[in-house]
């Protein structure tokens, strides 16, 4: 494989396995293109329906394999459910035992991947079984855990110095964790406009926390998305959205906000933080589920907000 007209004889082969969420797979692939790029050749594994949601971000087809995978059925969830995002915060534990029930088909695609052409090293995200079972084979395969949130929300609540008893059963008692657990350092970061700040600069103390608790090596990635020209594969901007935008003659002047997909408000939060943008003045676009208790996010609007902000505010769900 040629980088840059140079033969390199260290190409890997990676095997990319992130957790049921497209919000978790697309950082997984931003980091598929930039391996790519080195030469190295990704079999990434996904549930199937995210093939088309994620196939105009594959910068490099031909170093970067989609493999799909089928999601099995779980009592409680309705046929055909393969995403995190397409359950409710009740029902999500029930897409983490599909993740499990997962466990022999991946093995299956793993050993088939190592008898084609030796995997070199897993990236992988919340799944606990994948490091044990990498080592069985015995062929050297790294097992690397690609963590995709902030190293705050690592260092705050999954750590051994929490020392969560096995009792618990996979249900953490919310006053467990008004404590800081022993360590661990709060610092304010301030971000300036126009600065550019690293991931090192804004959770340094937490890299260092977090490699002292784990007693393993960390690697912070910093921004991949970006390092290369991905316009030529993306789908062009929605026509109703490049309108709304372009109606805003200065650039950086519309604030966006958006929450995990996993995340849905009551109507009480959900009202107070639309009305907090309302009184803001400033035009902004809200990404945000609907309250658990309404059909439509129209519903769940204080009134005469639609009409109060029009023009200038957008509250939606959605892929935008």
């Amino acid at each position: 494989m040629e980088r840059n007209g140079v033969e390199s004889s260290n190409n890997f082969h990676i095997a990319m396995f992130p957790f049921f969420l497209i919000g978790h797979m697309i950082p997984f692939l931003h980091l598929s293109n930039e391996l790519a790029i080195r030469g190295h050749r990704i079999s990434f594994l996904m549930p199937k329906k995210a093939r088309i949601q994620l196939q105009h971000l594959n910068l490099h087809p031909d170093l970067i394999t989609f493999c799909p995978i089928t999601v099995p059925h779980i009592e409680g969830l309705y046929e055909g459910i393969e995403f995190a995002s397409e359950v409710s915060t009740t029902l999500i534990h029930l897409v983490y035992v599909a993740v499990d029930q997962n466990c022999k088909q991946i093995q299956e695609i793993l050993k088939a991947s190592v008898l084609d052409q030796k995997i070199d090293m897993i990236f992988y995200y919340f799944v606990h079984w994948v490091p044990e079972f990498t080592w069985k084979l015995g062929v050297g395969i790294k097992s690397i855990y690609y963590n995709t949130t902030a190293a705050a929300v690592h260092a705050f609540s999954i750590v051994p110095a929490r020392n969560y008893s096995p009792s618990l059963t996979g249900t953490i008692i919310k006053e467990q964790l008004r404590d800081l657990p022993s360590g661990y350092q709060s610092q304010h970061v301030v971000l300036l406009p126009g600065c550019e700040i690293h991931s090192i600069d804004i959770e340094g103390h937490l890299y260092d926390y977090l490699t002292a608790q784990h007693k393993r090596p960390m690697l912070l990635i910093g921004l991949v998305y970006g390092l290369e020209d991905s316009n030529k594969n993306s789908p062009p901007l929605e026509d109703m959205w490049a309108n709304w935008l372009g109606g805003f003659e200065e650039a950086g002047s519309v604030v966006f906000c958006a929450f995990e997909s996993q995340l849905i408000l009551d109507k009480d939060q959900f009202q107070e933080l639309v009305l907090g943008f309302e009184l803001t003045g400033l035009p902004f676009f809200v990404v945000l589920k609907r309250p658990a208790a309404y059909a439509t996010i129209k519903e769940a609007l204080p009134d005469r907000f639609e009409e109060r902000v029009k023009g200038r505010g957008v509250v939606f769900w959605g892929w935008v």
